[in-house]
């Protein structure tokens, strides 16, 4: 889910929501342990992505993406694989654990889409569901508004490739 929707479905009752990052579990780890106490503890080494980018591509994602933080409530979606960063992945999931997080929670239930579309209705025709659904209408519209020509996010992305393109 992007930040801004699983910030909101956080707010739901016993609603859990999941944050996508697309980067590697080696950098979320890095970012989430702030001392990389659990990293050395596993002899890991952490590289910080500024240490091999230019300062435009950084200042560009800063502009790009404004909230770097979790949720306090949002779970982690990454993907990733254990063959490849299986070390990573534990140092993520107990950085979880430390926060009161439950790793794989439901892993192997399966729950009947019948079940999930009954509890979508019933929490989108709550005066909860119906204030929520405005927001998204906004957002929507505001999102749209920075696409098109002369919008914010299309004004970055023209920034960008004018920038790795010259």
């Amino acid at each position: 889910m992007n930040g801004f929707a699983a910030e909101e479905a956080a707010r739901l009752p016993n609603g859990e929501a999941f944050g996508l990052h697309c980067l590697a579990a080696s950098t979320l780890a890095g970012k989430m342990d702030a001392g990389l106490r659990l990293m050395r503890g596993r002899g890991l080494a952490f590289r910080a992505t500024d240490e091999y980018v230019t300062e435009e591509f950084m200042a560009y994602v800063k502009r790009a993406r404004p909230s770097k933080e979790i949720a306090p409530g949002a779970g982690i979606l990454v993907n990733t694989c254990r063959a490849l960063e299986g070390e990573f992945i534990d140092v993520v999931a107990d950085h979880l654990a430390a926060g009161g997080k439950k790793l794989f929670v439901k892993h192997s239930e399966v729950i009947p889409a019948a079940a999930i579309r009954q509890v979508i209705e019933d929490a989108m025709l709550s005066d909860e569901g119906m204030a929520m659904r405005q927001r998204a209408k906004m957002l929507g519209e505001a999102v749209r508004a920075s696409r098109a020509d002369g919008g914010l996010s299309r004004k970055d992305l023209d920034d960008f490739i004018a920038y790795v393109t010259r």
